[in-house]
């Protein structure tokens, strides 16, 4: 049985701050946190890493975002005003 689980402060604080974070930490619990928790910190470092930059930025659409990732968001966000800098 897994002894080691996210400090439920996280959780607490966040609520109320603002949806997309609710959100955030939803598809978190739901998403991704083990039913039994991590066996170490090390695992749970890991994982909340992985979720965070390699699932959450680059492969999970966001409704937020109009269904798309939060990497392409920023990416398609920087390009239009690059070239709207380089073009005015």
């Amino acid at each position: 049985m897994a002894i080691f689980t996210v400090p439920w402060i996280l959780l607490i604080l966040a609520h109320g701050i603002m949806p997309p974070t609710e959100r955030f930490f939803r598809s978190f619990k739901t998403e991704w946190i083990p039913r039994d928790g991590y066996e170490n910190i090390d695992e749970a470092s890991t994982a909340i890493t992985d979720y965070i930059w390699d699932y959450y930025q680059t492969v999970r659409p966001h409704t937020f975002n109009n269904y798309l990732t939060p990497a392409e968001k920023e990416k398609r966000y920087f390009n239009k005003n690059l070239l709207s800098g380089v073009l005015n």
